[in-house]
């Protein structure tokens, strides 16, 4: 189909559904078409269908695949010139998506087989047909005045039938002759609704007898106006609940937007706002950075940084503990720090420490508009990093729809019912449409198995709709993309092309955050004071000799004979350390510092320990100076602290070994001095570590994609091997290039 339709139809399905060409190219049109119609690209691509487009998926599900569009219009009540200009665009739309071929209405198989009732219109007829036998298709023949011939033929009897049943004036005639104790069945059937039965009806559509309900029920599966589907309901087949349903009854197609409720706001009292939250949410960042820096955070055996290690981390760093989440979801997403056995920063999250605020803020904001995952949305006060796909253009989209309406804050439900228009399935709604015109008090089953259900098995989001949206909307705000419930200006700048040109937003930033400050003021109280934005080089040095005391508009630190000690620990000196001081103050060092600065220099180093985590004792001091001495042992940085002890910076066992390989013959020895029996040692657990991919994705371009099109254009259909994976399909001969680009190093299978 795709050589077929041409490659300009196959570059525009390429730009619509780019996760196709990852993780690495396809070699053939065969390959890319597997690709296309791969479980996990439908559902993606359908998360980025808005709702007028599915109702039309929907639409054609019901129709068929030997549909047209003068019927699909008639079904969808788009009569008037602007309903049909609305679903030509969604047609449009469709096979821009590749879910169309260019010259047909019908769907993609694996797409059609999700409509198991679409617009819940009962059970397929042409199921019912293949499955019953040549005599009980000859007595729905006979009840309906149809005949085969002396001796029908299976494929006769069901065309003749299929033919019938495609006459919905035919079906509404034979219904008027239905008992009355029908009418009420057949109303709520036709929306759907799977109605209970008898004990009799279930054992012969011929029976006799009982009461007026079950003969009507009976003359129903006669004609299959009814059709069995358990030993306890009925339903009706798609084409007599459509017919059923009346000439004015149309499928739901809404293709104008939502309008909402919006409240202008004041530019200025936006962007005031904005500033407060970008300043806030720079130093949260940088508090969190600079705690992980000397403390990593535990994780839990399941992988998680659980409840007790956040609380910890909020303690220190003064925030809401439910607030940490998405802290470390953000510094995660922009790789300031990682995930090994504990949660540690990064040499890109302490390069990040010195850049300026809004070159660092810029980074941050960068990785948020890609991060497939909303680390604000926590049922439940642990972390860890989750994959989302569809949450980077649920994103987007929103930001796209407050862009529409500058200075203007939605109301409350205004916002969720635009994107639920524009993204229907990436806040929880399944293919299934609300259906208008069912009877008053009829619950309408949907789904084959008759519950509530989408019939849907493909890859697409099933989170709270509410829920995730808000969790968006507070990482947003917090960020200082969104304020007053409106779009600020640094939200404006990234709509326009954050992810293009970074320097834009971070231009917006510098404004944002004011004036950056280089210079502090030294106080004889021993403390530092900065009004306004520290630069980062100015925060480093402050937080490496300082503690931090206030975070509000003027920034104070107080240097204690701690903070000097701990930039002592570091290697500093006391002259560095009085001209790193003198470098950054506005009016020098004062005095009562300088003292201070001086007097820790002084007893520093007073004390000296080490660390020994083993040691060799014994009572031959020539043996032990001879160990002392081996050069095979020099690895392990043997000091003699007695003539008769020996201390180790390697493990017990790692020592023991060593010395048994150089030639000696070491024993164990326990607390009280006694010898300690070698015992196998369980594996010791494999840690847990950053599965993040190294690989990084060079932007493709719209020459690219043509490029490939025309190799692929140009290259025979190939026949090989094709691997279906869990979320692609590749060539059998690109395995080696597909682990490498996923960063594996372990095989596929």
């Amino acid at each position: 189909m795709l050589r077929i339709a041409g490659p300009d139809y196959v570059t525009e399905v390429l730009r619509q559904r780019p996760d196709v060409l990852e993780p690495v190219l396809p070699l053939t049109l065969v390959e890319l078409a597997a690709r296309l119609g791969h479980p996990v690209s439908l559902s993606r691509a359908l998360s980025r269908l808005p709702q007028p487009a599915l109702e039309v998926l929907e639409a054609l599900a019901a129709l068929g695949p030997h549909t047209d569009e003068t019927a699909l219009a008639e079904l969808l009540g788009a009569g008037t010139p602007a309903r049909r200009e609305a679903l030509d665009q969604e047609l449009d739309r469709l096979r821009r998506f590749g879910l169309l071929p260019p010259d047909s209405l019908a769907l993609e198989p694996l797409l059609a087989e999700q409509y198991a009732t679409p617009l819940q219109l009962g059970v397929p007829l042409k199921a019912q047909l293949e499955h019953r036998t040549v005599p009980e298709l000859q007595k729905v023949a006979a009840a309906w005045g149809v005949t085969g011939g002396k001796q029908p033929r299976r494929m006769t009897l069901v065309d003749a039938l299929q033919q019938l049943f495609a006459d919905p004036a035919r079906i509404r005639t034979e219904v008027a002759k239905a008992p009355r104790a029908l009418l009420e069945t057949l109303e709520q059937a036709a929306f759907g609704l799977r109605v209970p039965t008898g004990y009799g009806s279930f054992y012969g559509v011929t029976a006799r007898g009982g009461n007026d309900r079950e003969q009507a029920l009976t003359w129903a599966l006669e004609r299959m106006i009814l059709v069995r589907r358990d030993a306890f309901s009925v339903q009706m087949p798609d084409p007599v609940a459509l017919a059923l349903r009346g000439v004015g009854w149309h499928a739901p197609f809404t293709p104008k937007r939502p309008d909402g409720e919006w409240q202008q706001l004041q530019p200025r009292q936006i962007d005031s706002s904005a500033s407060v939250a970008v300043g806030a949410a720079h130093q949260a960042l940088s508090d969190v950075l600079r705690f992980l820096h000397g403390i990593p955070l535990k994780r839990r055996k399941d992988g998680a940084v659980g409840a007790r290690e956040l609380r910890r981390l909020a303690k220190a760093v003064g925030g809401a503990p439910e607030r940490i989440p998405m802290l470390l979801g953000l510094a995660y997403a922009a790789r300031l720090v990682e995930l090994h056995d504990d949660l540690v920063v990064t040499a890109e999250g302490l390069e990040w420490a010195e850049l300026e605020p809004a070159q660092a803020l810029t980074a941050v904001l960068s990785a948020w508009m890609t991060l497939p995952d909303i680390p604000a949305d926590q049922e439940d006060l642990t972390w860890l990093p989750s994959d989302r796909p569809g949450v980077p253009d649920l994103r987007r989209t929103m930001l796209h729809v407050l862009a529409e309406h500058p200075c203007a804050a939605a109301q409350a439900t205004t916002l969720h019912d635009l994107l639920t228009w524009e993204r229907p399935v990436l806040l929880g709604r399944s293919l299934y449409g609300p259906i208008d015109g069912a009877p008053t008090g009829v619950t309408i089953q949907v789904g084959w198995d008759g519950y509530d259900t989408d019939g849907y098995d493909m890859d697409v989001q099933d989170e709270s709709p509410s829920g995730a949206l808000e969790a968006m909307l507070t990482e947003a705000a917090f960020l200082g993309i969104v304020a007053e419930g409106a779009l600020s200006s640094l939200g404006q700048a990234m709509v326009s092309g954050a992810e293009e040109d970074g320097a834009s937003v971070e231009a917006v930033l510098q404004t944002l955050m004011g004036e950056v400050q280089r210079e502090v003021v030294l106080q004889a109280d021993l403390t530092a004071t900065v009004l306004g934005q520290a630069g980062g080089a100015l925060t480093t040095t402050l937080d490496r000799l300082a503690d931090r005391e206030s975070r509000s508009v003027a920034a104070v630190w107080r240097f204690t004979p701690a903070s000097i000690r701990r930039a002592l620990d570091t290697g500093a000196v006391a002259e560095q350390i009085l001209a790193d001081l003198d470098a950054i103050s506005t009016a020098g060092v004062p005095q009562p510092l300088n003292y201070l600065v001086r007097d820790v220099a002084r007893k520093h180093g007073s004390l000296r320990a080490g660390s020994a985590v083993s040691y060799i004792r014994s009572e031959d001091e020539s043996l032990l100076a001879e160990v002392a001495a081996d050069r095979r042992l020099r690895a392990h940085q043997l000091t003699l602290l007695a003539p008769t002890v020996l201390a180790s910076t390697t493990s017990l066992d790692g020592l023991l070994e060593a010395l048994r390989s150089a030639g000696y013959a070491p024993v164990q020895e326990g607390a009280g001095g006694a010898t300690v029996l070698e015992r196998a040692h369980a594996p010791a657990r494999k840690a847990l570590r950053d599965k993040r991919s190294a690989v990084v994705t060079v932007p493709r371009t719209e020459q690219d994609d043509r490029d490939l099109v025309t190799r692929l254009m140009a290259a025979p259909d190939s026949h090989r091997s094709l691997l279906h994976l869990g979320h692609t399909v590749i060539d059998s001969t690109m395995i080696r290039e597909y682990t490498q680009a996923l960063g594996q190093n372990a095989p596929l299978f």
